[in-house]
This record gives C-alpha cells, structure tokens and sequence, in this order.
C-alpha cells in the first residue's frame, strides 16, 4: 500500500548533537559500529545501515537515555536529536511497525522480531553492555535492553493497516524476558566490513570454517547444508524463498529452525534470537573474508529433518 508509505527518516528540530565514530570508546564508537548508515553502501536510494532489514525498511530505532532524558539516534547524520524525558541510562532500540506493514502486510511480524534480533547482535557485536528503559512515543513499541529483552507496554497505534501486527506485540508484551546468549567476540574491523553481499553467493566453504560459523549460532537450533549436494533441499527451498532462486547456487546454506506451530512466547524467541544467531554467524563468516547474505523471507517452509520443523531465518555464505 504505498500511500500508507512512511518517511524513511526522520527530522528534529533544534540542533543536533553529532557525535563521533569509530575508533571512539564510548557511545559515538558504540552506535557507528551497530547500527549507523554506512557512508560508503547505498542501494536504490536507500543508505544502507551496518544491520539488515528486510527491503531497506529499517524499523529498529535507537534511543540514548542519559541521567532520565532520552536522546533519539539519527543513523543517517550519527546524532543525537530531540532529548525527551526517559529513565536510567543506557541504549534502548523499540519498532516502528508501519515502516514495515505498508510493505509487508501481515508478513510483517516475523520481520520486525528477526530485525531486532540483527539489531542485538550488532551491539553485542560492538563488544558492549548496554541497557535502559525506554520512552514511550507514539507509533513506537519499545523494547529494553539489559541483558535481557523484553517489549514494554504498547502504546495505542492509529495507521491503518496493522492491528494484526498492534494484537501480536501487544500479545508478546506480557511474556518473559529473553537470556541472550554468549558468543565469541568479533574485531571492529568486522563489525564494519559485514554487510549483505549480491547474488550470487557461491563457491565452496571450507569446511573448519563452516563448522566455526554453525558454531556462532549457539542458542539456537540450526543446521548447515550445502545446496550442490543436496539439490531437491535447495531447489524446494529456492521455489519459496521469496523471489530469490538464486538461493539453490549459494554455497552453504546456514538455516536456523523452530517450531512448526509456535505459541507466541515461542515466536518471540525464535525470531528475535534467531536474528541474533544469523548476524553471529555472518560476523563469524566475515572475519574468514566469506560472502553472505541473510535470508528473512521464507513462505511456509516445513522441513523434515529427522522431525518436521518450521525454516524461520537463513544466512547464504559463499567463497570469499
């Protein structure tokens, strides 16, 4: 529906307060390694971020909340823009559904949940503790970020076109927070260099390697198969993976798996954590200089592998 098509970003007014980048310590340094448009990759018109979204559509923001005033984070300018009253201190992200839904629909939920989890893992990528409550705003669901997640109270939404995505968070807003899991960390150096490659992604994995970037998945369940030998997987997976055939020449294949009939508190987890382990798995892959692309967009695919489980989130790794 692109009259209900939302600006891709936002404008303040006032000044902003810029701040600096990489290899600054502290919050500036933080924010340019996990979310901030990258000034070098723009597609379509689209300034691309350090993290993924599906279509460019990037519904994660940012917000940094200092002694009760939060700031919102402007990733395109690397600012901070319109102080209003928070509490605590710390990094908060919260969604904006409808940059989402106009596109996306009712398809839209698992997106939002795999974006977060992409946007977690960014930060935890920078190699930082972070936390906060965050402010409630108007067509914005806030999520806290303290070691745990969890989505805070839902404020009342009045675009149209996304009360099945309003009924499914304000669902999930009661459930517990999830224990985000551990993993190695990465170097700066590919905290920057990670980002979506074009197709084709091909050309065979080496296999050490391979069994590194499954390993990053941890807390989660996944499995890695490689499309060349395994053809009927890969075709069948290619015929549902959202317009993208080209999923069938990738050379491995990371795929993250769930339940086939999830309860919601199961949804929440599987996607936001499965987002996580995806972009783990893809910083792991870019410190051996391999090309990868996720793969967020699945229709109703249903694997037996031993039991029947349902394909939430995907990363195509190639040869570097």
């Amino acid at each position: 529906m692109p009259e209900l098509r939302p600006p891709a970003r936002r404008t303040w007014a006032g000044e902003p307060v810029p701040l600096p980048r990489w290899p600054d310590d502290g919050i500036g340094g933080l924010l340019d390694l996990a979310l901030a448009a990258d000034p070098a990759r723009k597609l379509g018109g689209v300034r691309l971020r350090r993290v993924p979204s599906a279509g460019g559509r990037y519904p994660v923001e940012a917000h940094v909340v200092v002694d009760d005033v939060a700031w919102t984070y402007d990733p395109f300018t690397h600012a901070l823009a319109e102080p209003r009253e928070g509490a605590g201190n710390g990094v908060v992200l919260s969604l904006v559904p409808s940059r989402t839904t106009w596109r996306y629909g009712p398809r839209s939920l698992p997106v939002l949940l795999l974006d977060l989890g992409h946007a977690l893992a960014g930060f935890a990528g920078a190699e930082v503790v972070v936390g906060g409550v965050a402010p409630a705003s108007r067509a914005e669901y806030p999520l806290a970020m303290t070691g745990s997640v969890h989505i805070g109270q839902m404020p009342e939404l009045s675009a149209p076109g996304t009360p099945l995505i309003d009924a499914a968070l304000a669902e999930l807003a009661g459930l517990t927070p999830i224990s985000l899991p551990k993993s190695a960390p990465v170097g700066a150096r590919e905290v920057l260099a990670r980002h979506s490659a074009p197709w084709p992604v091909s050309g065979r994995v080496p296999q050490d390697i391979a069994d590194e970037v499954l390993a990053a998945t941890n807390g989660v369940e996944a499995v890695l198969v490689e499309p060349a030998d395994h053809p009927e997987l890969a075709a069948a997976l290619a015929a549902r993976s959202c317009g993208q055939p080209e999923v069938a020449d990738s050379g491995a294949l990371l795929l993250v798996l769930g339940e086939v009939e999830p309860t919601a508190e199961q949804a929440l987890r599987t996607h936001v954590l499965a987002g996580m382990a995806v972009h783990r798995a893809w910083l792991r892959a870019t410190a051996h200089g391999l090309r990868c692309r996720p793969l967020g967009c699945w229709i109703d695919v249903v694997l037996d592998l031993g039991r029947r489980r349902r394909l939430v989130h995907a990363l195509a790794v190639g040869a570097p």
